[in-house]
């Protein structure tokens, strides 16, 4: 089979399943009918005045890019006090890293080998089954949040590798969900584990401070390899690996999606750190609280059927029977003005299709209101 033959059938079995995907086009701004519900800017920060001017300013003082990879002469200054702030904030080492598939690709696929094991919840992000492939270790797969099948392969799996890590996610960006912290905690001191978690989703958002969802369960200090990223909550892009002084000097060594890509551009570094002053701030508290009324409003007036709500974050994920229900609620949505996330397999294992709605801090009561009574409405259309 010839090359373009082969990737015209792999695209027309995509069709064939309903699967077939498109790279959207949205006018996001500058029209005030269509509400972003497809996103991740929870807090409403990739709009802030004052982010936005730190940027341009960075931007017009010190240049549009970096040119370069950390290690060759892209490490700016502001890459330094960066990691320094937000070490102190998380009371551990700071890397900062391009973006979070980068991280997780970069840490996951040289912190273990093939005589080593990692047990990952099944609804982990691509990027962290991608880097765990990388390593050449074992992977053991736990049904999603489900602490006695993780018990069970420690139980079979834990004394066959030098070292093991259990991987999981703070917020799990499909369906809402959340670890059972401190279940997953006892796991990790009882079968010698070390604790990996990508808290993507809920850095900026939740937690004292902003700290994310490990530390408002009081587990933060428990979490070996802590992964959270600037582009959702904090309204910018970029992530960052918080763990010991010795992982960051390996990681800075060995992590080939540091090493080998080029830094930060000035703007963004500065944009982070304006991200942080507000998350950090009475205002970012008020806009937190603000993002929780809309969550708590939303899941009391919800009343659909034909889509089963998931989530008790800002992440609710609205379950279809089949792909057809979900792409006619879908396409009903969006004639109604609301952009949203259409996830159908390969996203999500099969048997998974949703509506996923990303709630934010600065849609309005009277945008709530509207929100759920069309929702509503899908079911007697």
């Amino acid at each position: 089979m010839g090359f373009e033959e082969r990737l015209s059938r792999h695209l027309a079995k995509r069709r064939e399943k309903g699967l077939y995907r498109e790279l959207p086009s949205y006018r996001l701004y500058g029209d005030n009918r269509i509400i972003n519900l497809a996103g991740n800017d929870y807090l409403g920060l990739s709009r802030h005045p004052a982010i936005k001017e730190a940027c341009a300013r960075a931007a017009r003082d010190r240049g549009a890019g970096n040119c370069a990879s950390r290690l060759i002469s892209g490490n700016h200054p502001d890459y330094q006090r960066l990691e320094e702030k937000l070490s102190q904030w998380l009371n551990r080492e700071v890397l900062v890293f391009g973006s979070g598939f980068l991280a997780n690709v970069g840490v996951l696929s040289c912190i273990a080998g093939r005589h080593d094991v990692f047990f990952a919840d099944k609804l982990v992000h691509r990027s962290i089954i991608e880097g765990m492939k990388l390593s050449g270790a074992r992977i053991e797969r736990f049904s999603h949040n489900d602490m006695d099948d993780l018990k069970r392969l420690l139980e079979r799996k834990r004394g066959q590798a030098d070292n093991a890590f259990i991987v999981t996610e703070g917020l799990f960006s499909m369906t809402g969900s959340v670890p059972p912290w401190q279940e997953i905690v006892h796991l990790k001191k009882a079968f010698d584990c070390h604790l990996y978690v990508d808290e993507a989703h809920s850095i900026g958002v939740w937690g004292p401070d902003g700290k994310g969802l490990a530390a408002a369960a009081g587990c933060l200090d428990e979490i070996d390899i802590f992964l959270g990223t600037f582009g959702k909550g904090w309204g910018n892009y970029g992530s960052f690996l918080a763990a010991t002084s010795l992982l960051k000097d390996y990681l800075v060594n060995f992590a080939p999606s540091l090493i080998y890509s080029t830094a930060l551009p000035p703007s963004v570094l500065a944009g982070i750190q304006a991200s942080w002053d507000v998350i950090t701030s009475k205002e970012g508290e008020k806009r937190r609280e603000k993002l929780r009324e809309n969550i708590e409003y939303f899941c009391e007036k919800y009343k659909g059927r034909s889509l089963k709500r998931r989530g008790n974050c800002q992440i609710q994920a609205l379950m279809a029977e089949d792909i057809k229900t979900m792409l006619k609620a879908h396409a009903y949505l969006k004639e109604a003005g609301y952009i949203t996330a259409a996830i159908r397999p390969p996203t999500v294992p099969p048997g998974m299709a949703m509506i996923r709605l990303s709630l934010h801090a600065e849609i309005s009561k009277k945008q709530m209101s509207e929100l759920t009574e069309v929702l509503n409405m899908v079911d007697t259309d």
